[in-house]
């Protein structure tokens, strides 16, 4: 140590490289603190601003004693790393504003995000035309739109149509929408319309004319159901390139059609889909489900599945569907009463790496199969399935044969229970540490075992896990 260290403070002797590691763990507003103790901590804090590529205000406003951020605050914030920003969030519950209605837009606040390409906006009133004008000069250059729980309406297409590198709108929950502003888009790839309960199939019909290139369509159908038959008409003709697809209350779709005229099997002709997330509401009408999957099975090459089955028991016809699917990557079944049936009926011996089982009813013996049978899995997600202690020391002589390890998540079971005791169980802590490098037991951050993942991360494909 150089004499004229001795007394400096300790963390004043390590190099810059070394404050840039410790101070990378701090948020935005620690460091914003961290910047005002000396010169050379600022030029450090400097240098991790300039490392931001995400800032979720919401998340920010979790961390502070009021539970929101100050517009001032936000503003001191936005100046630093603004316009180093690609991805932001932001809602009116994280920012307060005196003298001003909270759902107003803190344009102020934007002027920062000079780069911003993905922006999702939560519960703000963007309806009068000179805040549409001012999101259009401050934002040309954005790619991805989520707009959600905020009111506006068709004038919104005087900001859309002048983004030359949109690529992805996202509306939910956004009631005065009828489709008309997305008439005049070109080149979108990803479309998701969750509860615009205005939405009017010839605008929607015309769109899908007008972007034949989508590759990633969600759609909650309940609230459109006469007019179901001219929307899946649309897709069928029209989004060829379908690469992923999600269907809310798809029975609910399917009773609105007769037996005259296409219903929707034909979409089991989109031959480019990999990823198909349904949502299963009844039983009625579960031959033509039973139909739109053999024809999926026949004509396209499914990896990734995603089946959730609420306030009915999905039909033993449909179930067994499961079975045509043979080179699944990615299988999530939610809430499936007797799970041992369709487990028992799978054929991607080969090729599943991921099971999610997510309150679903399953035996051991079923859970047993799998292990054996199943050698490139990797991952069993039990999140609130009756699995317990017994359970797993019934699995795990399974795993010494497998070549790599197997990771189980226990999210709301009794395992999780176990593990989270303030007094730890030697053991059960000596039992997991015997099956080191073949057996991995995980509690994620949600409650049906997903892990949290970066905003941009989680938009990537909610189909997949989601």
């Amino acid at each position: 140590m150089d004499k004229k260290d001795i007394n400096k403070p300790s963390i004043l002797i390590l190099n810059n490289d070394c404050l840039l590691s410790i101070f990378s763990y701090l948020n935005v507003q620690e460091l914003m603190i961290v910047e005002r103790l000396c010169q050379r901590f600022e030029d450090v804090a400097q240098m991790c601003y300039r490392r931001y590529r995400e800032l979720d205000f919401e998340e920010l406003s979790q961390s502070t004693e009021d539970g929101f951020i100050k517009l001032w605050e936000a503003e001191e914030i936005s100046s630093r790393v603004g316009r180093f920003v690609h991805v932001l969030k932001i809602s009116s519950n994280s920012i307060f504003m005196d003298n001003v209605d909270n759902d107003y837009l803190p344009m102020s606040v934007f002027k920062h995000f000079e780069n911003l390409r993905f922006i999702y906006l939560d519960n703000f009133d963007i309806t009068s035309e000179s805040c549409i004008e001012e999101l259009r000069r401050t934002f040309p250059a954005i790619e991805y739109i989520v707009l959600d729980f905020c009111r506006c309406d068709d004038g919104i297409a005087a900001w859309l149509e002048n983004l030359p590198k949109l690529q992805v709108v996202k509306f939910i929950n956004i009631n005065e929408i009828t489709g008309q502003c997305l008439t005049g888009l070109r080149g979108i790839k990803e479309i998701k319309l969750y509860n615009c309960n205005d939405l009017e199939p010839k605008y929607f019909e015309k769109f899908c004319e007008e972007n034949p290139q989508i590759r990633k369509l969600f759609l909650y159908l309940d609230i459109i159901q006469h007019n179901n038959r001219i929307l899946l008409q649309s897709i069928a003709k029209n989004l060829k390139n379908l690469e992923s697809l999600v269907l809310w209350d798809i029975c609910d779709m399917f009773d609105t059609f007769g037996t005259s005229g296409p219903n929707f099997e034909i979409l089991g002709d989109l031959r480019k889909i990999t990823r198909l997330r349904l949502c299963y509401t009844g039983h009625e009408n579960s031959d033509k489900l039973d139909l739109f999957l053999e024809n999926l099975s026949k004509n396209t090459h499914i990896e990734c599945l995603n089946i959730c089955c609420t306030h009915y028991d999905m039909q033993k016809s449909t179930l067994e569907m499961l079975g045509n699917f043979s080179e699944l990557r990615i299988l999530k079944l939610n809430y499936i009463p007797n799970c041992d049936f369709p487990l028992g009926r799978l054929s991607c011996f080969e090729t599943l790496q991921e099971l999610h089982l997510i309150g679903c009813e399953v035996t051991i013996s079923a859970l047993t199969d799998v292990i054996v049978k199943f050698k490139c899995l990797k991952l069993i997600n039990l999140a609130q399935c009756p699995f317990d202690m017994n359970s797993l020391i019934s699995i795990t002589p399974l795993l010494i044969s497998r070549t790599h390890v197997l990771e189980i998540i226990v999210n709301q079971t009794s395992v999780e229970e176990e593990l989270k005791k303030e007094h730890k169980n030697e053991e059960l802590e000596n039992f997991i540490a015997s099956y080191k490098g073949k057996l991995k037991l995980t509690i994620n951050a949600n409650k049906d075992g997903s892990t949290k993942r970066s905003f941009h991360q989680w938009e990537e494909w909610e189909g997949d896990i989601s």
